[in-house]
Parts: structure tokens; C-alpha cells; sequence
């Protein structure tokens, strides 16, 4: 799951805030520009079987130009996140996991707020509305009201609560002066998520070069309406694993191992970027064996070449053991494959691995 899921849809608002306790004041005071940094914790029923980015960190300048870095504090998943950059002309999307990017101009984005944050499902930073009123007003099915005051890095903040028709609830922590999310809290059935501010600047003055766009080594350039889009199921229930084409196909699977899930993700022009297959021993069982098979321009990324050096049918490949589990990563062009186990000691893994065509 990549927490940037989507754009913020306020149309081409200014950062002029209201300053007072119920967001109906006249005072007005200008942004220019802000740095931050933020931590992330989501829980859900349903595991996508890749973790979210659970770090934040971005820069904003008031000529329309931003730059946020969505990452993982796992030092073995560093290089694998997302970087979104608006240089006053065009939006560069970076897309680690694929080592792929892509640009679009400014002026076919119309609903743009280069200071917002560029996803759905958090909400911190500047609200995209002039504002809390106008911004919370907007919310389909739910009430709000402020419930207290605190304090947050320094800044006295207002406590806002959210409560939707569903019963799922909301809960952000708010600087009034420049109407600016410190904490957001949300919790619904099956879904958790905690998101916050751990450092900030306010018109801090960043440098012109955090909003240029340098495509990084072995990089390659796609389509901007590329991106990720549902997955499609594969077989279950026989031994057979069928990867789409261009992926690596297993010629070796251990006896008594069945298919018990098997799902590819496509980009939204209809490529394949990802493939992956859970196997267990028995039907309907825990998967026992997992390959997982990820596209990305240039191979392995340096992240993964962690853990003791192995060959793989010639290929340089990496072995490690995490929570009793067996891990073996290696690449076959610019198919990064990855094998993992609980159940079965790396000698299988590697003869699994030396099987795949």
C-alpha cells in the first residue's frame, strides 16, 4: 500500500489563513514557505503484504513549488519510497519501488495546491482550505467541533473531532495561525491511522535545489498516467504458479506445496509492475513459501543487497533470516525477485530460485 493514493481535490487555494479560535476572524497571515517532518502508523484487517511508507517529510515555497518524500525508517526499504516534486511548471512523480517517473505540467493539474500534501488518506500541513470552517464544513455525513486546546512542538494548537454518520471518528490537531495539521488520528472498524508532526520550520527558507527533479541512476521515464491500480487474482488451489509475461516462472516448487494466492499489479496503462504467489501444504492454509517478483528499472536497488553474498544461477544474489524467516533476493534484468520462507531451510530456497525461467 502506497500511502500517497491520491491528490487533494481543493481548487487552486492560497495559503492565507484565518487567525482565531473559531476560524472566523479577519486577521490573515501569508505562509511562504515550511519544512516538516512526520511520523506514520496505519493498521488495517486487510495486509496488501508490502509495507507503507511510515515516514514523511516535506518542503514547500510560496511560488508553487514543493517537494514531498514519502520513506520507510527501515534502512533495508530506503531507496523504495515515493518523491512528488512541483518546480513551479511541472509535477515529477518518483516512484522507488519501480525506479520510474514521471512528469506532468502544472497546468493540466487545475485543482493543484503544491502546499497540501499529496494524499487522501493523511492529513497534515497546510489545510487546502482559507479556514478550519470552510474546510471541515465540507465533510459528506459527519459533524465536527473543537474539544480542547493543546500544545504540540511549541505551537498552541486546537483539538478538532470529526465524527462521521458511520461511526468511524477523526481527530486533528491544529494550529489556528497558519491552519496547519500537527496530528491526525483516525479510527474506524477494520482501520487505524496515527500521523505526526515531529519537526517543523515555519518560513524556514529552504534551498532552490530541493525543487529540482534529477532522475536517478538507471531510471526510466513513463507515462504520467502511469501508476498503481488493483491487482488481478491468478490460479488457486493446484501447484501451478503462472506469472504474467515478462516475469520468471518457478520449474521447481517442493512437493505437496499448492497455490494459495496468486496476484500481479498493474500500472493504470495496463502494465504489470509487481507479481506475487503464496503457497502452502495445505488447501486454504498459511502461505508456508512466498515469491514475490517486483519491476525495476536497473535491477536490485541498494536497499536489498543487504545479508550474506550468494550466487544465483550466476546472478549476485543476497540471503538473510528475519523473525525465523528465510529471505533470499536476487534480480534477473530488471525483475527484482524475492523468496521467502518459514518452512523450508535456504537450500530450497535457492534451488527454487535457480529453477525460475
Amino acid at each position: 500500500m502506497f500511502l500517497a493514493a491520491g491528490l487533494l481535490s481543493a481548487a487552486g487555494l492560497m495559503l492565507l489563513v484565518v487567525l482565531g479560535s473559531d476560524g472566523s476572524g479577519a486577521s490573515l497571515r501569508t505562509l511562504d514557505s515550511f519544512h516538516f517532518v512526520a511520523s506514520v502508523e496505519v493498521k488495517q484487517e486487510e495486509d496488501s503484504g508490502h509495507p507503507a511508507a511510515d515516514r514523511i517529510e516535506g518542503w514547500y515555497k510560496a511560488d508553487d513549488r514543493s517537494r514531498w518524500e514519502f520513506s520507510d525508517t527501515d534502512p533495508r526499504l530506503r531507496d523504495q519510497g515515493t518523491i512528488i516534486i512541483s518546480d513551479g511548471g511541472s509535477r515529477w512523480t518518483y516512484d522507488g519501488r519501480t525506479n520510474t517517473y514521471s512528469r506532468t505540467p502544472l497546468s493540466a493539474d487545475p485543482q493543484r495546491n503544491a502546499a497540501s500534501l499529496p494524499t487522501i488518506s493523511i492529513i497534515l500541513g497546510p489545510l487546502p482550505a482559507t479556514d478550519l470552517a470552510s474546510f471541515f464544513d465540507q465533510w459528506q455525513n459527519a459533524s465536527w467541533e473543537v474539544i480542547g486546546e493543546e500544545s504540540l512542538l511549541g505551537q498552541d494548537v486546537q483539538v478538532i473531532e470529526v465524527t462521521s454518520s458511520e461511526g468511524g471518528r477523526s481527530t486533528f490537531w491544529v494550529d489556528p495561525e497558519f491552519a496547519f495539521v500537527l496530528r491526525h488520528v483516525s479510527e474506524a472498524e477494520m482501520y487505524s491511522l496515527r500521523a505526526e508532526v515531529t519537526e517543523l520550520e515555519y518560513n524556514n527558507e529552504p534551498s532552490d535545489d530541493l525543487f529540482r527533479f534529477e532522475p536517478p541512476p538507471g531510471s526510466q521515464e513513463t507515462d504520467s498516467t502511469s501508476g498503481p491500480s488493483a491487482g488481478s487474482l491468478g490460479p488457486i488451489g493446484g501447484p501451478e504458479v503462472r506469472p504474467p509475461p515478462g516475469f520468471l516462472a518457478p520449474s521447481y516448487l517442493p512437493d505437496a506445496f499448492l497455490n494459495s494466492g496468486e496476484v500481479s499489479t498493474h500500472a493504470a496503462d495496463g502494465r504489470v509492475t509487481a507479481h506475487e504467489v503464496r503457497l502452502s501444504r495445505t488447501r486454504g492454509g498459511s502461505p508456508e513459501l512466498v515469491i514475490e517478483q517486483q519491476f525495476r528499472a536497473g535491477g536490485l536497488p541498494a536497499s536489498l543487497t543487504g545479508g550474506l553474498p550468494v550466487s544465483v544461477d550466476g546472478n549476485p544474489g543476497f540471503r538473510s533470516t528475519v523473525g525465523g524467516e528465510e529471505i533470499l533476493v536476487w534480480a534477473s534484468g530488471d525483475i527484482v525477485v524475492t523468496v521467502r520462507s518459514a518452512a523450508l531451510p535456504f537450500e530450497e530456497l535457492l534451488r527454487i530460485a535457480e529453477g525460475m525461467r
